[in-house]
């Protein structure tokens, strides 16, 4: 069942957590997503949230393209399938976001240089994603869709967090709060492992570090 599922991973989380990170994860989870009029677990693997985990597998499905690129090897074929199933699982939007786009990119970047064979896998595997997401009732293509509702509470509560931000950035436009500061601002009482962020990384960064920080990072 779901509860005993949530209560077993909340046991494993601290051997690669540890201790008061770990306590946190479990108390502030977003390990569930309600999709379809039900709640389901989200995979997760063993990160702190099924976002970082999707960003993760974002980052490494072109590297397993481009070993299937140079190894000819189907293994890496059956690895990069397998790292796209895994990411549409996590249910983040942002993740699908990220991994469709960087697909794209991959593909507009490596086009020239793939062989025949490997451009209509590329091609069978969008097409198929598309298809995918085309099935009516799918809580995947749902759960995409429902960043445009603006009845949804994900949604609302966000942008209530980006106002927040913004005007906590006009007070403080160049050296922000400081690192790790916001959430003593929006909360005195909070403590250091109340999680209270923005949900929006440039912003997260703009917050905390001013628009030099911000300016310092998309140098980087």
């Amino acid at each position: 069942s779901l509860h005993k599922t949530i209560f077993l991973w909340s046991s494993i989380t601290p051997f690669f957590l540890r201790g008061s990170f770990s306590s946190s994860v479990t108390t502030y989870n977003s390990w569930l997503v309600h999709v379809g009029g039900q709640d389901s677990m989200r995979v997760i693997g063993f990160f702190p949230d099924p976002h970082v985990f999707a960003f993760y597998l974002g980052l490494i499905t072109p590297l397993s393209c481009t070993l299937y690129v140079h190894t000819k090897h189907k293994f890496w074929i059956l690895v990069t399938i397998t790292l796209i199933i895994t990411d549409l699982l996590t249910f983040s939007r942002g993740g699908y976001i990220a991994l469709f786009s960087g697909l794209l990119l991959y593909i507009a970047i490596s086009w020239k240089k793939m062989r025949a064979s490997t451009k209509k896998i590329m091609f069978i595997t969008l097409f198929s994603l598309v298809f995918f997401l085309l099935i009516p009732h799918n809580p995947i293509t749902e759960r995409l869709l429902s960043s445009c509702d603006t009845s949804d509470h994900s949604n609302t509560h966000r942008i209530f967090l980006w106002q927040q931000a913004f005007g906590e950035i006009i007070q403080r436009p160049l050296l922000g709060s400081g690192i790790g500061a916001y959430s003593a601002i929006i909360d005195p009482t909070a403590n250091y492992r109340t999680p209270i962020y923005v949900h929006n990384l440039y912003l997260d960064i703009t917050v905390e570090l001013g628009l030099i920080g911000l300016v310092s990072f998309l140098a980087l």
